[in-house]
């Protein structure tokens, strides 16, 4: 319920109000689950969370995104930074969005499966704004 009230009031531009929340969450030591995404390959299960970087493959997967990220630029996608809840620049926005946790999966799946076989990924969490628009 907290997160929720602090993206009311992020999303409102209370920036002050939704630190306030924040800050009452890690007081009372309540933390919200992460976002995380899994992805089946040759019947190992890897799953991807928010802020991953423990990956053995991150360096590739990410080389992989980044190829991503310029083909899907190149068709005219630009990035929609507006659901981006966080009081940060516009540029650390572009970055947040563009490592979501869906998006890494889609890279590992890319650089690991033959490509006849399809990239199934499983969420915790809803995708949303530019990774839906972005994944099409």
């Amino acid at each position: 319920m907290y997160p929720l009230i602090s993206n009311i009031y992020a999303c409102a531009g209370k920036w002050k109000e939704a630190r306030r929340v924040g800050d009452f969450m890690a007081d009372g030591n309540i933390k919200k689950m992460p976002g995380c995404s899994l992805i089946e390959v040759d019947i190992v299960v890897h799953e991807f969370v928010v802020g991953e970087k423990l990956h053995r493959q991150i360096e590739e997967i990410k080389s992989v995104l980044d190829e991503m990220h310029r083909e899907v630029k190149q068709s005219g996608h630009k990035p929609d930074t507006s659901l981006v809840l966080y009081d940060i620049e516009d540029e650390e926005k572009e970055h947040a969005i563009g490592v979501h946790i869906e998006k890494l999966s889609i890279a590992f799946g890319l650089l690991s499966l033959s490509p006849m076989i399809p990239i199934r990924i499983v969420k915790n969490i809803n995708m949303y704004g530019d990774c839906r628009v972005f994944i099409k």
